[in-house]
């Protein structure tokens, strides 16, 4: 356009749909991608949060990728990845979520980062040099996308608030939300943020969840439960 109209200056909005559709392969149907679906949703919090509202509407992942598997059927496009790890409460184990809802950010790139993030274009944790780490010292939260374990705080219609652990036996105290966004301890801003806190939540690999990693692949803090079937070596408690 600008080789013919030298002048032509398309608004911000345009562009940042133009790249998002290029990021995301160009798909004739745009409409069902979840990556544009996403930005529609963050577009509808966005306008929410300027009026000092919280968004009409939830949207959870989780919920959303059952209803894409769904549709795939036996496609075999819905299979899972068997090296992608789970996060579980520190304290009771229950699982929070998986990797592929953890939105990867990387300080050095870009100081802004928000739920239109493509997790099938990141590369998974520690894979590639420079990349985000859900283990990185310099983050102190995980950052994810909204789960629909979520759903109590989220339903509030407040603007921000703690996120507790699912499970009713537990209720711990594992991170925090906020539909305007949140800075990262590394200095990026999430928006809208989804953080759960490093220090109780634990990032296991398949192998450390049914018990073939051994006890010397574990890099889990003091006082930490083993995983259900994880074996201990003789004269060894049941407690790193």
């Amino acid at each position: 356009i600008k080789e013919t109209r030298p002048g032509a200056e398309p608004n911000s909005g345009f562009m940042e749909q133009l790249e998002m559709w290029s990021r995301i392969g160009c798909p004739m149907d745009i409409e069902s991608n979840a990556t544009y679906q996403r930005w529609l949703y963050k577009n509808e919090i966005e306008l929410s949060a300027a009026i000092g509202r919280a968004p009409d509407r939830l949207r959870f992942e989780d919920e959303e990728k059952a209803i894409r598997n769904k549709a795939l059927g036996d496609s075999g496009e819905a299979k899972e990845d068997p090296k992608r790890r789970n996060l579980r409460c520190r304290k009771c184990r229950t699982l929070l979520g998986t990797e592929e809802y953890v939105i990867a950010h990387d300080p050095k790139v870009s100081l802004e980062v928000n739920i239109t993030t493509d997790m099938s274009s990141l590369p998974l944790p520690n894979q590639q040099a420079g990349a985000a780490s859900l283990t990185a010292v310099a983050c102190g939260h995980i950052f994810i996308q909204p789960l629909s374990w979520m759903r109590p705080a989220l339903g509030t219609q407040e603007l921000e608030g703690r996120l507790m652990c699912p499970s009713a036996k537990c209720g711990a105290h594992i991170g925090r939300w906020n539909w305007k966004g949140l800075r990262c301890s590394c200095g990026v801003w999430i928006t809208p943020a989804f953080a759960l806190q490093k220090g109780r939540v634990d990032v296991l690999s398949p192998d450390i969840e049914s018990g073939k990693a051994g006890v010397a692949g574990l890099r889990m803090p003091p006082g930490v439960r083993m995983p259900p079937g994880v074996k201990m070596p003789p004269g060894r408690g049941q407690n790193l």
